[in-house]
């Protein structure tokens, strides 16, 4: 297989570009955002008892960050329905059965996990003076969580079925899978950013809650964020790292295929940039800790908590 040929291989990837078929119109993205933003800030302002913390712009500004983030975690989901829907159908043709429930269960496992893991850090020795905060707490991580779901799924059937191909569509199939992958590893790290920054305003809001001010920063201090941060930079690395390694090793099996050595006289300038032009088309030119997606979906947590950490400040000055 020649240049042009990987040329003509390149061409056949229109099947990349029919996994965007058309995104909602703007009126109805912003119908959607609106009302879910509207709707959640509703359900976590009501009952919220009788409180000096009430009157503050704290209770305001928590409650605006993170209804705005339920708002755009389902705006995103809506967006993407269309996007992911061929890809999601090629996916599970290349399945059994058996394997989609496997995968379904452990989909389930992982999101109940960070569900419980989140749930359970934020009720570590506080009370809260804000009647049911732990329920509006659960309800807002429960929101936003569940948008993820299908895409948590996606990923792990993707990546199952990297090499699954037929001879002569192997080089599409990884392109494909790689637009697959970044989709689903750019709305994670999105998807983080969106749960850690009302963190730091949930923070502010704990401070500013009657009593002892010395004590209320004990029990919430500001590494809190930073864990959070740290716990879904774990997780997101745990996720991405297998996965991309996995893809750029059926993208070598590739170019070891198409372009093979087998004596000294194989190393022509033409193998040479043919090889060098499919290891580009196929992001191989990179190491993979050099790797844009990788630094940005591990390395997005880490700055995001470390700016949320300041929110309490930025709101005191």
């Amino acid at each position: 297989m020649d240049g042009s040929t990987t040329h003509a291989a390149e061409e056949s990837v229109p099947g990349r570009a029919p996994t965007t078929t058309g995104h909602p119109g703007p009126v109805l993205q912003t119908c959607v955002l609106l009302t879910v933003t509207a709707l959640t800030y509703a359900l976590v302002s009501v009952g919220a008892g009788r409180t000096s913390v009430l009157s503050t712009r704290e209770w305001f500004v928590w409650r605006f960050a993170a209804s705005l983030g339920v708002g755009l975690a389902w705006l995103m989901a809506l967006r993407s329905v269309r996007d992911l829907r061929p890809a999601a159908r090629r996916v599970g043709t290349r399945l059994t059965g058996r394997d989609r429930l496997g995968y379904a269960l452990v989909t389930a496992v992982l999101v109940l996990g960070v569900f419980l893991f989140l749930y359970n850090a934020g009720q570590m020795d506080r009370t809260w003076q804000i009647a049911h905060m732990e329920g509006r707490l659960a309800g807002v991580v429960l929101a936003v969580g569940v948008t993820g779901v299908p895409w948590v799924y996606l990923l792990l059937t993707t990546s199952a079925t990297l090499g699954r191909w037929e001879p002569h569509h192997r080089l599409a199939g990884l392109l494909e899978s790689w637009d697959v992958l970044v989709r689903c590893l750019t709305v994670f790290a999105v998807l983080v950013v969106i749960s850690l920054v009302p963190t730091g305003a949930l923070r502010a809001l704990w401070l500013a809650q009657r009593g002892d001010t010395d004590r209320l920063a004990d029990q919430f201090p500001a590494s809190d964020v930073l864990l959070y941060g740290a716990f879904f930079t774990v997780v997101l690395a745990a996720i991405t790292l297998p996965v991309v390694a996995a893809w750029r090793t059926e993208a070598r099996r590739l170019v070891a295929h198409v372009y093979p050595v087998t004596t000294v006289e194989d190393l022509t300038d033409d193998w040479d940039k043919g090889r060098k032009r499919l290891e580009e088309v196929l992001h191989l030119d990179k190491g993979i800790l050099r790797n844009p997606l990788t630094a940005f979906t591990v390395f997005t947590p880490l700055l995001t908590s470390v700016l949320a950490g300041f929110v309490p400040g930025l709101a005191a000055s």
